[in-house]
C-alpha cells in the first residue's frame, strides 16, 4: 500500500466512523482479534510440521529424510521461535522517582479528586519523572487474563511550568484514559499495535519459502489495522480532551496545551543550545542543571519568540499517520479561539503548591545528579576537543584574505555571508561569537544530514563545506528518557 492509498484509507474511516466511537472500537478489535487468529495458525502449522519432521526422520531414518526432513523441520522451528519472541512483548515499568501520600498529601489529593470524578480509576504507583510530560502506563500481570497495574508518570518540568489548575486539566487527561471501558480498549490497542511491530520486524529479518506467506500477509494486513488504530487514538485523545475541560474548564485545558507546545519550544531553543555553548568553558557538566531549568521555566519567553513558536504549532496540521492531533485541532475542538498571541504569565506553579519546597529539591538534586553522570564523558570529550582547536587557532599564523562580491580585499560582513551563502577563506580570530553562531543557524536543517560549513566554534576558521550529521542545540538533553508509555498531553 503506498503512502496516498494508506492516507485515503484512513480519511475513509475517519468519514466512516464519524460519531459512531464504539462502532470504530468494535472494528478495531476485530481486526486485531484477526491477526491473532492468523498468526495462532502460523505457529501451531509450523509447530506441527516440525513435530512431523521429526517423526518422519525417526521412522524412515536414512540419508534423503534426515536431509529433508532436517531443512524443513529446521525451517518450521525458525519460523515457530521468530513468532513466538514476537509475541512475547514484555513491557518494563516506566522509571522514576516514586512519591507517597505522605510526601505530598496535596498532590494526592487532587488525585483522589480526579479519580473519583473518573469513576474510581487508581493508581498504584505515582512516580515524578525529568520529563516536560505527563503519561499512563498500564501493565498487564496475567496477559490476557487482566489483573493490570497503574503507573503515573509526571514530570517536574511539567509542573514548574504550568498552574495547579493547567496541571489539574492533563491529570485528568490522563486519567480519561483509564476511566472507561473506552480508554481500557485504546490501551489494550496500543499495546497490540507495539506487538504487532515487534512481529513485523522479526518476519521481515527472516528469509524462507515458509515466511513468505506471512510476509504477504503482513504487507496486506498492518496498513490497513494500523489505520483503524490511528483513527482511535486521535478519537481517544479528543475524549481525553473533553474530561480534562469538564474538571476544570475548556480555556484552562487548552492553555495547558498551549502551554506545553510552548516551553517545550523554549526549553530547546533557548535552554538546551545554552548548556551546548558553555561545553567550551567549562570542563564538567553543569551539576544542578534542573535547578537551572526551574529558574528557567519561571521566566517568560520573549513575546515576539512565544508569539512565533505558538504561530508556527498552530499551523501544522494533523497527519494521518499521527497518534495525537494538531494542537489547532484541540484547541477548536474545545471550543475555543486558535490565537497565537502570548500567554498570560503563570501566578503560580504546581510544583510548590502540590510538591512543596523540600520534595522539589530533593528531586531535582537527584535528576541533575543522573543527567551530569550520564553526559560526563560526551561534555569532556568535546570540552577537550574544543580546547585543543582553540589552542591550534591561536598559535596558527593569521591569513587575511577578504572575499566580496567579485572584488578581492573588500570588507565583509556576516549578512553578507549569509546573503551569498558563503564564507572568505580566511582566519576570522576578530569574528564576534554572535556572529559565527548566526552564521552557523543559517546553514544548519532539521533534516537527518546537511551541507554545513565546519566553522569553528572559537575563532571563526573555516574548510568549507562538508556533508554532516545534523547536530541540534539540545544535544546535551538526550539521555534515557524516564517515561515508559503514552505521552497523552503533549501535541
Amino acid at each position: 500500500m503506498t503512502r496516498v492509498e494508506f492516507d485515503q484509507l484512513v480519511e475513509g474511516l475517519e468519514e466512516k466512523f464519524r460519531g459512531r466511537r464504539d462502532a470504530l472500537t468494535r472494528s478495531s478489535i476485530r481486526w486485531a482479534l484477526f491477526g491473532y487468529v492468523v498468526l495462532s495458525v502460523a505457529i501451531v502449522c509450523s509447530l506441527a510440521l516440525l513435530a512431523g519432521c521429526v517423526f518422519f526422520i525417526i521412522l524412515h531414518p536414512n540419508v534423503v529424510t534426515i536431509k529433508f526432513g532436517g531443512v524443513l523441520g529446521v525451517a518450521a522451528g525458525a519460523l515457530s521461535l521468530t513468532l513466538f519472541r514476537s509475541l512475547w512483548n514484555r513491557l518494563h515499568p516506566p522509571q522514576g522517582r516514586e512519591i507517597t501520600r505522605d510526601e505530598a498529601p496535596a498532590l494526592f489529593g487532587m488525585i483522589d479528586d480526579i479519580s473519583e470524578a473518573a469513576g474510581g480509576v487508581r493508581f498504584h504507583k505515582v512516580l515524578l519523572t525529568n520529563d516536560l510530560n505527563a503519561s499512563v502506563v498500564q501493565l498487564p500481570l496475567a496477559g490476557i487474563f487482566g489483573m493490570h497495574r497503574n503507573y503515573l508518570s509526571l514530570g517536574l518540568p511539567l509542573m514548574d511550568a504550568l498552574e495547579p489548575e493547567e496541571f489539574k486539566a492533563v491529570l485528568a487527561h490522563e486519567f480519561s484514559h483509564l476511566s472507561s471501558k473506552d480508554g481500557s480498549t485504546g490501551n489494550w490497542i496500543y499495546r497490540i499495535r507495539v506487538t504487532w511491530e515487534r512481529a513485523a520486524e522479526g518476519i521481515f529479518q527472516k528469509d524462507g519459502f515458509l515466511i513468505a506467506p506471512l510476509k504477504k500477509f503482513f504487507v496486506w494486513f498492518w496498513p490497513r489495522f494500523n489505520a483503524r488504530a490511528f483513527v482511535l487514538s486521535r478519537s481517544n485523545e479528543y475524549q481525553a480532551d473533553a474530561f480534562a475541560a469538564k474538571v476544570t474548564s475548556p480555556a484552562t485545558s487548552a492553555r495547558a496545551l498551549q502551554r506545553i507546545d510552548l516551553r517545550a519550544r523554549h526549553l530547546e531553543d533557548v535552554f538546551w543550545k545554552n548548556i551546548n555553548l558553555r561545553v567550551a568553558d567549562e570542563p564538567q557538566p553543569p551539576s544542578a542543571i534542573f535547578g537551572e531549568m526551574k529558574d528557567f521555566l519561571r521566566t517568560d519567553p520573549e513575546p515576539a519568540a512565544a508569539s512565533r513558536w505558538l504561530s508556527h504549532a498552530f499551523s501544522i496540521s494533523t497527519g494521518t499517520s499521527d497518534t495525537h492531533p494538531s494542537l489547532s485541532d484541540r484547541v477548536r475542538t474545545l471550543g475555543m479561539p486558535v490565537d497565537s498571541r502570548t500567554l498570560p504569565t503563570l501566578r503560580a506553579h504546581a510544583s510548590d503548591a502540590l510538591l512543596g519546597a523540600d520534595l522539589s529539591a530533593r528531586a531535582r538534586e537527584a535528576f541533575s545528579g543522573e543527567w551530569q553522570r550520564f553526559v560526563l564523558d560526551d561534555w569532556q570529550s568535546t570540552h577537550k576537543s574544543r580546547a585543543e582547536s582553540r589552542a591550534n587557532c591561536r598559535n596558527s599564523p593569521p591569513r587575511r584574505r577578504a572575499v566580496t562580491a567579485g572584488r578581492p580585499g573588500g570588507s565583509v560582513s556576516s549578512s553578507a555571508w549569509r546573503r551569498r551563502g558563503s564564507m572568505p577563506s580566511s582566519r576570522l580570530c576578530g569574528t564576534t561569537p554572535s556572529a559565527i553562531r548566526t552564521t552557523r543557524r543559517r546553514h544548519s536543517s532539521r533534516d537527518s544530514t546537511c551541507w554545513n560549513m565546519t566553522i569553528h566554534p572559537d575563532c571563526g576558521s573555516w574548510n568549507g563545506w562538508r556533508k554532516i550529521r545534523r547536530t541540534r542545540w539540545s544535544a546535551w538533553a538526550r539521555w534515557p528518557p524516564t517515561m515508559t508509555g503514552r505521552g497523552t498531553m503533549t501535541p
